[in-house]
């Protein structure tokens, strides 16, 4: 009997029966102590006293996490009802994909396309997909699916693990590999990739146009480089403006003036599609806000001609208010979504300008609109109005027995035991998952639960859920 053998008979008898032998029971603060022992010991799944504590964890919410790691260490073949069964119990929890993980890597180096297929899930590890992409590619030669795969895995701006040189090889001996793609992910390198696989990918692209790939080099380094007109030969300009746009919404960061003048040229120069343009007047406008430039007010005006969002309407209604613009602030508020969220913040300085221009009785709805509401323009309407803040309390009565119910679940007990343990990552993930698995109404119960548990963060949610209803 090999090694690998008793390994399997280990795991199979100790994790996944249940004990003949009725263990005395015990306390959970009893079991947290075995627990961190057993921890210790899951490397060793023959150690007689590993057999003795995992009889007596049963029943305790994180024995499953002693589960993890034993199945983790030995994920072979031996033991694939184990996992088979373990991943199927746990499945999208966070004890899902350290385990699925593994076994994947393992089933990749065994070369068992077929298990391999049938475990898989995108994780988010490139090595994992592109041996997905692969294996569809054995089946298949022509499968649509791998070479979608392949190129989102090759159109990234950073490197790629060797393992998928192979895939990419054959996507590129089938055509796939154009130069729009080509041209796409040197633009992801360049504009916050890594820059060092712009020397590489311009010699992918046609003889005339590598100098785009030494132009996106020059403007990364020194956005200042845009202000150069002699840089920009006007070849290929849809692909020039690109650079352009990168260029200039850097260099408005750090060198206004320049920007600016910059961009007169330029724009006389070349077409800047109008999404470009929107791009532009968007950054332009609040950059030149925050510094007080002379021109912010034509920046804002001009981004705000486009398609006016949240953040460049504070920006906007910030400086107009700066300049006691009153009328102009009434002017940026009318622009606001309805669904703004930060709608209570724009109805008070609405009020304020009301009463600025002399409209003190749209102003005084306004404000008292505001003052019956609980939060912080409320409390500031009320202090211009002279009254009482409303606190508004109106407490959540939830049943004990409901909350109950969701304290019962498996990932909130996982969750609260974490935190007990002062694992409070470990509890995060767990809680993250529970919302995945709860309705709206259990949402705001679980959360009622974890401030009663002493988890104040979490009741934030049920202040939200309050105000949204």
């Amino acid at each position: 009997m090999t090694i690998r053998y008793l390994l399997c008979i280990v795991i199979t008898t100790v994790l996944f029966t249940q004990t003949a032998v009725a263990s005395p029971e015990l306390g959970l603060e009893q079991q947290r102590k075995l627990f961190i022992q057993a921890e210790r010991l899951a490397y060793n799944p023959n150690n007689s006293a590993f057999k003795k504590l995992m009889e007596q964890l049963e029943g305790y919410p994180l024995k499953p996490y002693v589960e993890l790691k034993t199945l983790s260490k030995f994920p072979f073949m031996a033991n694939k009802k184990q996992i088979e069964r373990f991943l199927a119990k746990y499945e999208f929890s966070p004890l899902d994909r350290p385990l699925r993980k593994k076994w994947l890597l393992y089933l990749d180096k065994q070369n068992q396309p077929e298990l391999f297929s049938h475990f898989y899930r995108d994780m988010g590890n490139v090595t994992l997909n592109c041996s997905y992409a692969d294996m569809l590619l054995q089946k298949d030669p022509s499968s649509a699916q791998a070479f979608e795969l392949a190129k989102n895995l090759w159109v990234v701006g950073q490197s790629q693990p060797n393992d998928c040189d192979e895939l990419f090889n054959k996507w590129q001996k089938a055509g796939k590999r154009s130069s729009d793609l080509v041209w796409k992910r040197m633009s992801l390198a360049a504009d916050g990739g890594n820059q060092t696989l712009i020397p590489y990918l311009k010699t992918l692209m046609p003889q005339d146009q590598q100098y785009l790939g030494d132009l996106w080099l020059k403007v990364r380094r020194s956005p200042s480089q845009v202000s150069r007109l002699s840089n920009f030969l006007g070849k290929y300009p849809e692909l020039e403006t690109e650079i352009l746009v990168y260029g200039l919404k850097r260099l408005i960061s750090n060198n206004r003036d320049l920007a600016l003048r910059s961009w007169e040229k330029l724009s006389s120069r070349f077409a800047f599609s109008l999404s470009q343009q929107k791009q532009i007047s968007h950054r332009f406008a609040i950059f030149l806000a925050l510094a007080d430039h002379e021109q912010a007010e034509f920046w804002l005006e001009k981004a705000t001609s486009f398609e006016p969002d949240a953040e460049l309407l504070r920006w906007h209604l910030a400086h107009v208010l700066r300049q006691n613009n009153w009328q102009d602030a009434l002017d940026v508020i009318s622009l606001v979504p309805a669904e703004s969220a930060d709608n209570n913040m724009f109805e008070y300085w609405k009020a304020q300008a009301y009463e600025k221009v002399g409209a003190k009785e749209l102003a005084d709805v306004g404000l008292h609109k505001l003052a019956k509401q609980r939060h912080y323009y409320g409390f500031l309407a009320s202090g211009k109005l002279s009254e009482m803040p409303s606190l508004n309390d109106n407490p959540l009565l939830i049943p004990k027995e409901i909350i109950d119910e969701v304290a019962s679940l498996p990932a909130a007990q996982r969750a609260f035991e974490f935190r007990k343990l002062g694992r409070n990552l470990s509890a995060r993930r767990e809680w993250i998952f529970l919302q995945t698995q709860l309705t709206q109404k259990q949402k705001v119960t679980a959360a009622v639960l974890a401030s009663q548990q002493g988890w104040h963060d979490q009741a934030i949610l049920v202040f939200q859920f309050r105000l949204s209803g």
